[in-house]
């Protein structure tokens, strides 16, 4: 059922003349949901990317597809960083996406005076980064993130 819907959504599509319009306004509701939900991507967003690639060439949907490897990826950096820092006691748990430039919509990067636990956690992140990669840098785009308080009241 899904199947049918998205190859008639990728039929409807070959109609469409400003191809281009439609890939900007795509990769934008792609971000939004691999971003606010990364563990909902599923094989329905595999599989409409597939067809769009089917009709439009790798070149069409390269920057999807490199959105969500990405993801993928940001996922496995994770779980190292995790297991870099269990023993290390940072206080605060961190949670980062290393997203590449060039596949995701421009963000703004914004200047945030960050509180010293956080910029701690920052800075733990950082120099594990810089030591499992070369020749890349990270830019902290603070307006994606979001972050839990806990409060105990008496």
């Amino acid at each position: 059922a899904l199947e049918d819907k998205l190859e008639k959504v990728v039929r409807l599509f070959g109609y469409l003349f400003d191809k281009s319009t439609f890939s900007q306004f795509y990769r934008n509701q792609l971000a939004k949901r691999l971003l606010l939900a990364p563990s909902e991507v599923d094989s329905a967003e595999r599989s409409m990317i597939a067809k769009l690639k089917l009709r439009c060439g790798a070149q069409f949907t390269s920057k999807l597809e490199g959105m969500v490897t990405d993801m993928n990826l940001s996922q496995d950096i994770q779980s190292a960083f995790a297991e870099h820092v269990k023993d290390k006691e940072l206080g605060t748990d961190l949670s980062v996406q290393v997203l590449t430039t060039k596949f995701w919509p421009q963000y703004k990067s914004d200047e945030l005076k960050l509180p010293k636990e956080m910029l701690q956690c920052v800075e733990a992140f950082k120099a594990f980064y810089d030591s499992h990669t070369k020749h890349r840098r990270l830019q902290w785009v603070h307006s994606l993130g979001s972050a839990t308080v806990v409060g105990k009241f008496t």
